[in-house]
């Protein structure tokens, strides 16, 4: 890649339905909205909206930055963010 980008996990609040895709009473329609985790690299954000991608490839169909795994998200649904950082530790199995 050649940007560096920015990993966040992202918590919202997005609607949400019945379970059921039956004809109900709209008093038992009732439900609660959903709040979701995300987690991701951010490749656009603007004062209303945010994008992050799951999955980074230095190869692929659409050159050598592609991306898969996506979801904008309005900022007016986010209710925390967090910027992370990691470390990968890698440990050889089967090796001699």
């Amino acid at each position: 890649m050649s940007d560096e980008l920015k990993m966040v996990m992202i918590e919202w609040s997005d609607s949400a339905s019945a379970k059921e895709d039956v004809w109900l009473a709209y008093r038992h329609l009732i439900t609660d909205y959903s709040k979701i985790k995300s987690v991701g690299f951010i490749v656009h954000e603007a004062d209303d909206r945010i994008t992050i991608m799951g999955h980074l490839a230095d190869c692929g169909k659409d050159g050598p930055e592609s991306a898969k795994g996506g979801i904008t998200i309005p900022k007016c649904c986010i209710t925390a963010r967090y910027d992370l950082s990691a470390s990968v530790t890698v440990t050889i199995v089967g090796g001699k």
